[in-house]
């Protein structure tokens, strides 16, 4: 690499003063910035309200600087055509919706569900007190029902599942109900498949995938994420938590986040609105081919590769290496930086600042900084330069202000590197968080808020002047996918009046022959008169044709007689 030359505030040459608004300089311009006079000024304010804090305020807002805090002559200008690709302002939101859970994936969830249902049935054997003897086969327009109650179990929220078919006056929403049978939901969910088991590979071949109950639906709702939207030229890098406390080999812990325990999605977004482009789910280490977050970042940046973009990540991902891999792919990087990482200078591991001094130490196309103000800072970057410039901020939590010089590099990270939070955001706002066993039904079901999140992305990009409220869009989208559904008819039948067999066949009092492992005969509770914790009675005596325990008089005869035979022990009914 380069040699290195180092930059501080004091050692850099000064920029001449018509090439930026007296408020933003690069590295040793004067501190003293009430003197200098503004070449011009379109509102016409004197020399006083210029350089007061309220026009630093509003400039520093609309970052009339960034365009030259960059330097990236090495990577050349962003052309892409970002924003939608394949959808128009006459797209509505199924329309969008359903180009990313298609009609592929729809006959899919049909054909597996249906074969995993028969599998079911077959390996159970006898199904008379199974909820599976009521089964019949899905269809498409039944899935797409489904899909749409798993969308509205967002938008009403209760702890359990049965709670949304509830018939309590203060949990009652009867259109769940008119939609489907709180059974058939519990059996579809199920029996929801998305790949067939018999397919999967032994545990102990090379090639196991520990995701595959989930890979081929994943892969392919992603691919379609990729040609309905491109991305603008900042994108950021991520992990987004999918919620889980259930049995999973590869379940993380991230004690900084709301939901501390579960699955975790390597995602690459959209800077500008969270579009999510890319995304990964976290199995395990991979260092087959290099260490695991270099080797994350660079697969999720595949469909990007020599799109000049640049790509924001947090001190997680970020490394000289990685970023010299990116720029040898055709793409920027910025990030916050761990001093420990290799590669890092010790102008920059060893760098103490005073607040709002920094240390700038740049490396061929690596820009190391080093700021300070409420602590140290340090960040790397291949796309910016060492300019600096005046922060207005607020002093703890009353109206005092004060400034403090900040590099352009840091402050530009602090705005792009937020597109996978803002997709978070829009995702966990109707996300069900009802449990589940099987981890794969919660990623499938975060890959449908996903799909919603996208397709309201790119609904609103053809509206930008209007207020697109996600939760009427969310309603217009399930109404949509319950268009061509209709619950089947179940007309209710009166239920059987044949009295048990117990009353009407002939019945004897015999000797129960049954031994204990002593040797001794056995005295199990009467059915009839015994309950324990309460009182239990035990008898030698049974009825033979019934194989039950019970006492020869009165219990016998009440067991074959009445339809309700259990009884109280007491003195008085033994007489």
């Amino acid at each position: 690499m380069a040699a290195a030359e180092h930059y501080t505030a004091e050692d850099a040459q000064d920029v001449e003063e018509e090439d930026f608004i007296h408020n933003f300089r690069q590295p040793g311009d004067e501190d003293d910035m009430s003197d200098r006079q503004s070449s011009s000024s379109d509102d016409g304010m004197d020399d006083e309200d210029i350089a007061g804090p309220r026009l630093r305020q509003r400039v520093a807002d609309t970052f009339e600087w960034k365009n030259r805090a960059y330097e990236y002559a090495w990577l050349g200008e962003y052309t892409e055509n970002a924003g939608p690709r394949l959808h128009d302002v006459d797209s509505s939101i199924f329309d969008i919706f359903h180009h990313f859970i298609d009609d592929d994936m729809l006959q899919l969830m049909v054909r597996e569900t249906n074969k995993y249902a028969r599998k079911l049935i077959l390996n159970a054997g006898n199904v008379d007190n199974s909820n599976l003897k009521g089964w019949r086969d899905t269809d498409v327009n039944e899935v797409r029902a489904f899909i749409a109650l798993i969308l509205g179990l967002g938008m009403v929220r209760h702890g359990r599942y049965e709670s949304h078919w509830s018939t309590h006056w203060l949990l009652d929403h009867p259109g769940f109900r008119s939609i489907m049978s709180r059974n058939r939901f519990f059996l579809l969910l199920r029996c929801i498949h998305l790949v067939d088991d018999d397919d999967a590979l032994p545990r102990e071949d090379p090639n196991y995938d520990k995701a595959f109950k989930i890979r081929f639906f994943m892969n392919h709702v992603v691919n379609n994420f990729q040609t309905a939207f491109y991305p603008s030229r900042n994108v950021s890098v991520d992990e987004s938590v999918i919620a889980f406390k259930g049995r999973v080999g590869f379940k993380t812990y991230h004690p900084k986040k709301p939901h501390k325990r579960g699955m975790t999605a390597w995602t690459l977004a959209d800077s500008k609105t969270g579009y999510v482009f890319n995304s990964k789910l976290h199995t395990g280490n991979n260092q087959a081919n290099g260490h695991a977050t270099q080797v994350t970042v660079m697969n999720l940046c595949l469909p990007i590769t020599g799109k000049k973009h640049h790509v924001y990540m947090d001190n997680y991902f970020s490394s000289p290496d990685l970023f010299t891999q990116l720029a040898d792919e055709g793409l920027g990087a910025c990030g916050t930086l761990r001093t420990n990482r290799r590669g890092t200078p010790d102008a920059i591991k060893n760098a103490n600042p005073a607040v709002g001094d920094s240390v700038f130490e740049r490396d061929g196309k690596l820009l190391f900084v080093a700021w300070t103000d409420k602590r140290k800072v340090s960040v790397l970057s291949t796309v910016h330069n060492s300019m600096t410039f005046d922060r207005q901020v607020r002093e703890g939590h009353g109206p005092n202000h004060r400034v403090i010089n900040k590099p352009c590099a840091i402050e530009l990270y602090t705005q792009y590197m937020g597109g996978v939070d803002q997709a978070d955001r829009l995702i966990w706002t109707y996300l069900h968080i009802h449990k589940s066993a099987e981890w794969w039904k919660k990623v499938f079901i975060y890959l449908l808020e996903v799909s919603f999140v996208n397709a309201l992305i790119i609904y609103r990009c053809f509206r930008p002047d209007e207020r697109v409220r996600s939760d009427k869009l969310r309603l217009e989208l399930i109404d949509s996918l319950l268009a061509n559904y209709a619950r089947p008819s179940t007309r209710a039948g009166r239920r059987s009046q044949a009295p048990p067999r117990r009353l009407t066949e002939r019945h004897f009092v015999s000797i129960n022959d049954a031994k204990t492992p002593a040797g001794r005969q056995t005295t199990p509770d009467c059915v009839v008169c015994s309950k324990r914790g309460v009182k239990r009675h035990q008898t030698p005596y049974m009825c033979k044709e019934c194989n039950q325990p019970m006492c020869p008089a009165p219990c016998f005869e009440r067991f074959h007689t009445l339809v309700d035979y259990k009884a109280e022990c007491t003195k008085e009914y033994h007489k």
